[in-house]
């Protein structure tokens, strides 16, 4: 899973996504939510188990 490139550039932590350009903000959170359903999607449909 690959949310780096969602949530960084070159130069770190884009703003939109960071208070103090460390800690994730909820912003943040939720494309990581996004990320987790998509690769839970994606296993459920390998085991058989389409939802």
């Amino acid at each position: 899973m690959d949310i780096n490139s969602r949530l960084s550039s070159n130069h770190g932590l884009k703003k939109e996504f960071s208070r103090d350009g460390t800690h994730l903000n909820e912003s943040a959170y939720i494309i990581w939510a996004e990320e987790i359903k998509s690769v839970l999607k994606t296993i459920e449909k390998s085991q058989g188990n389409p939802k």
